[in-house]
Order: structure tokens, then sequence, then C-alpha cells
């Protein structure tokens, strides 16, 4: 679980636990800035090593800031074999 606003901040690592996830999940919350090129950049570096199909469930509360490269990260991201 990857949180993010003017910059990113792993929440919780790669992890089957249910418990730690939703701990992680519900710790979560909105402020400040939507800078979703840094959360997406963080969640891609959790998945250094992983041969497992990986997946990015991408949440926001807001617009990207007008000087996000989130486009640039998402086609990144998908070109690196991770499904958003």
């Amino acid at each position: 679980v990857v949180s993010f606003d003017s910059s990113s901040f792993v929440r919780a690592p790669l992890t089957r636990d249910r418990a730690t996830l939703e701990n992680a999940i519900d710790t979560l919350s909105e402020d400040g800035l939507t800078r979703m090129d840094s959360g997406l950049n963080t969640a891609q570096l959790q998945f250094s090593g992983v041969t497992e199909q990986r997946n990015i469930l991408l949440f926001t509360d807001g617009v990207p800031e007008a000087d996000d490269p989130s486009i640039d990260v998402l086609t990144m991201t998908q070109q690196s074999a991770s499904s958003i």
C-alpha cells in the first residue's frame, strides 16, 4: 500500500497478510497535493524482483498537479508488465 500527496510513502510492503493491508488502507486520508507520478513510481519499485503478475490499484482524491507527469509514468509502468 502506497500513499501519495506531495511525495509518496510505503504504508505496507507487498504482503498476503490481510490484516496488515486493511490496517494500512484504514489509515489513509486525503491531504495536500496529488502527485500520482510519485505514488506510481514508489508502487513500481515495490515490484523489484517480483516474477508473479503485478497489479497496481490506483485510488486518488483529485486531479494530478499541473506539472505531474503521471501519463508518462503510467505508460512506463504498463511497459514494465504491470497492470494498472
